[in-house]
């Protein structure tokens, strides 16, 4: 199960999220201690957000992605990883992520929450609107930077 957990989450994917660190960059806050502990844990936060929203898009398109040349080999679509233990870890995911995301400040918790509320519209549908579909996937690297 770990495997297809793993697999699921897509964490090459992560790589997105290391545009948190930038403000450390630009700011000149990369030796202060307490600025990357905060980094770290919006990067940490903006992980488990996104491993979450792809075990929902996984979950929603299973049905969809088991007639796909390719997605038919993703866990979920192909049987090998259960939807109620997907749906457990997606739970366990967004929670973890708007948990560290309030332990941050308010400011972050609602940024990350927005995230997140974004990119279930996006799994729910909004990706199949073109235009829609773009400012989307922008926006989440806006909200990292």
């Amino acid at each position: 199960m770990l495997k297809n957990l793993l697999i699921s989450i897509r964490p090459y994917q992560w790589a997105k999220n290391v545009l948190v660190f930038a403000a450390l960059f630009f700011s000149l806050s990369f030796l202060d201690i307490q600025s990357v502990k905060l980094s770290l844990a919006a990067f940490i936060s903006f992980c488990l957000m996104s491993s979450g929203v792809y075990l929902l898009n996984d979950i929603k398109d299973r049905h969809a992605d088991k007639l796909h040349p390719s997605k038919k080999f993703r866990p979920i679509a192909s049987g090998a990883f259960a939807v109620k233990h997907a749906a457990v870890f997606l739970t366990l995911f967004l929670t973890g992520g708007l948990l560290i995301g309030y332990s941050i400040n308010l400011s972050f918790f609602l940024l990350i929450s927005f995230y997140a509320l974004m990119n279930f519209a996006y799994s729910m549908g909004l990706k199949m609107v073109v235009l829609v579909d773009v400012m989307i996937v922008a926006t989440g690297f806006l909200l990292r930077a």
